[in-house]
């Protein structure tokens, strides 16, 4: 006979990390405001040149930034950031919800499992101890998997829309890789060109620290990091929960259709297979986890 479980080991519970881990999100977080404050415009650029280092420096940077080629790279590079400053105030201002609902979903079904049907539950695995389920205990139980499958069905198409525009997310960042890459190697010997330039007119320690300040400010280094996080860390979290879900829907509608065939006696071996007591422990470990995310989750990026 196939082994169905009431609760997902891959979801962590009693002896296990939970799923969902506030740092990871945080880390991805630190990364959108990073391009969400970056300049989006050569006129935004000169500005925090000139509020970090004066309006001399802001007049110098005008004049460099017009010469050449290197009017072109900026712009371009100027005009990367915009589109991804643009992509993560949407995706931040449309998915903030999204993950506070990953995570209070979780929360909300461990509650219902360990406030409202506990009782219930522990019923049926006294009397499965016993040796005899009454037929009221087992409709009961069928009745309680029923709403539990529902439920859980419900979370499995919430979870869909995150894991969609978390890949968008991540294809759109991956598919500009290589010209960003390029992109920042032609910046570093521009900033090394327009360094030794401005040495010629005895602006050698200015443009250098311009030249620090550009780089820093691109942050282009940042988006290979970013994209890593994005691929190996949230897009499976997020993919496991949808799984999960999945996985519980399955199994409940599996043991509900094995209740209805089984006879008596065998009905209370089954129970006992399914490990319902520990099920519940994992549950109300579950159920605290997944507040707690939710809470210094709001409490790190906002309510």
């Amino acid at each position: 006979m196939a082994e169905y479980s009431f609760f997902p080991s891959e979801l962590g519970g009693k002896n296990s990390p939970f799923v969902l881990s506030t740092q990871e999100w945080t880390v991805f977080y630190e990364y959108v405001q990073i391009f969400i404050s970056s300049p989006s415009s050569l006129d935004e650029l000169q500005q925090q040149i000139t509020n970090k280092f004066g309006p001399f420096a802001g007049t110098v940077w005008y004049t460099f930034v017009h010469m050449g080629t290197f009017s072109g790279d900026v712009q371009a590079c100027v005009s990367y950031l915009a589109k991804y400053k643009n992509d993560c105030q949407v995706w931040r201002d449309s998915n903030h919800d999204n993950i506070i609902l990953l995570g209070q979903s979780i929360a909300d079904y461990a509650k219902v499992i360990d406030q409202q049907y506990r009782n219930d539950i522990n019923e049926i695995i006294k009397e499965a101890r016993q040796g005899k389920i009454s037929p009221e205990t087992k409709e009961k139980f069928i009745q309680i998997c029923n709403s539990l499958k529902a439920q859980s069905e419900s979370y499995y198409a919430q979870v869909q829309p995150v894991i969609s525009s978390l890949h968008d997310f991540y294809v759109d960042l991956q598919s500009s890789h290589d010209t960003l890459t390029n992109l920042y190697n032609t910046l570093e010997q521009d900033f090394a060109e327009y360094t030794l330039v401005a040495g010629m007119f005895a602006l050698g320690p200015l443009a250098i620290y311009l030249a620090q300040y550009m780089a820093q400010l691109f942050q282009l280094s940042d988006i290979p990091p970013f994209i890593d996080t994005i691929q190996s860390t949230l897009l499976p979290i997020v993919q496991k929960v949808h799984g999960i879900w999945d996985g519980i829907s399955g199994d409940l509608g599996a043991i509900t259709d094995q209740m209805e065939k089984l006879t008596d006696e065998d009905l209370s071996p089954f129970i006992l297979r399914i490990r319902l007591d520990s099920a519940l422990d994992d549950w109300a470990a579950v159920s605290d986890e997944a507040q707690q995310f939710v809470e210094s989750y709001k409490k790190i990026h906002g309510n």
